[in-house]
């Protein structure tokens, strides 16, 4: 996965987390042209200003400094739009270029005598003001926006990317024809749990579950680039990355395994826990998003309804199947019944 500026210092999943919350900025070439046509305007204000003649517009006599105040709004125009969308460098830039001008300006007014300069002073002063204004005004914006992107993204209990992170990151995925797997997992007996020692200690389970396989996330300690996310319930999904072959899959696989396999203890209570994980490659299985999730769960599906000691599977288009017709029989005996 390739790195920005904004990314340096971030792990894996916070990297993938900002990448699909983050807006679209304006791009580069826009605050160039900006610039250039801040600067061509305060050129024309400053020839202009002084400037007592006359100039036939449309058959009208104009004085030529009324265009200072046409060429002193276009130029101003330009700074709100650099600051609207450039945040801190547009910001910076705006003050630079504001705070230039009034040495010129004062040095007009007090050497040469030019009245003319004195409202430019003051519309300066307060374009200054409202910069400032708009600039702090933005950052509240964005600090909230960014809180609500968060949340839109973010398992509330566990604080791993969620159900929509997950599917908008394989999206980009797919999108971009990398090489990836997804491993749908399943804890086995969780409501076991929740029935015996309580919804609240069950929460506290999976949220020791969510720290382990977080940091192996972050850490990189499985040999390739992971992202884990909760689904729903005792459900979450692992994305695999930066793998040669099927055996490095299994052995990422096998690692979150022994991670959720240690000994979790909660209110007192030793617990051992396991899990079912089905999953499947792209391109090699699915082509799609759905696709692949649906090849991942059908992986499961199998290990749990065969109760097979191998906990871990690879799609097969056979599993689809054979889920399928499980369903249609499932469907009809509840038609029989009724």
């Amino acid at each position: 996965m390739k790195k920005d500026k904004n990314s340096a210092g971030k792990t894996n999943i916070e990297r993938v987390i900002s990448n699909i919350s983050l807006s679209k900025k304006a791009p580069k070439s826009m605050y160039f042209v900006l610039l250039v046509l801040y600067i061509a305007a305060s050129v024309i204000v400053s020839a202009t200003a002084g400037n007592r003649g006359d100039i036939s517009v449309f058959g009208a006599q104009m004085n030529v400094y009324a265009f200072a105040g046409i060429f002193s709004a276009l130029a101003n125009i330009c700074i709100f739009f650099i600051v609207v969308y450039f945040g801190r460098l547009g910001f910076f830039t705006a003050l630079i270029l504001l705070l230039i001008q009034f040495p010129m300006m004062l040095y007009g007014i007090i050497a040469r005598h030019n009245a003319s300069s004195l409202p430019g002073l003051f519309t300066n002063l307060f374009t200054i003001i409202a910069t400032i204004a708009i600039y702090i005004n933005n950052l509240r914006v964005a600090r909230f926006q960014e809180k609500m992107r968060d949340q839109a993204v973010t398992d509330r209990l566990t604080e791993l990317p969620n159900r929509f992170a997950c599917s908008e990151f394989v999206g980009k995925l797919v999108k971009g024809s990398e090489k990836f797997a997804i491993v749908s997992i399943d804890i086995n007996n969780f409501k076991s749990i929740n029935d015996t020692i309580g919804r609240e200690a069950g929460n506290k389970v999976l949220v020791e579950i969510a720290r382990r396989w977080k940091h192996a996330a972050d850490s990189g300690s499985s040999g390739t680039l992971d992202f884990i996310s909760r689904q729903s319930g005792d459900e979450f999904v692992l994305i695999v990355q930066n793998y040669e072959t099927q055996h490095e899959i299994v052995k990422t696989i096998k690692h979150y395994q022994l991670l959720l396999e240690k000994k979790v203890t909660v209110d007192e209570c030793d617990l051992y826990l396991n899990a079912s994980f089905g999953y499947a490659q792209f391109p090699d299985d699915a082509q799609s998003s759905d696709s692949l999730f649906s090849c991942a769960d059908a992986a499961v599906y199998e290990i749990k309804s065969n109760s097979s000691s191998d906990r871990i599977l690879r799609y097969s288009p056979e599993l689809l199947k054979n889920e399928r017709s499980a369903e249609q029989d499932g469907a009809g005996e509840r038609l029989a019944v009724l």
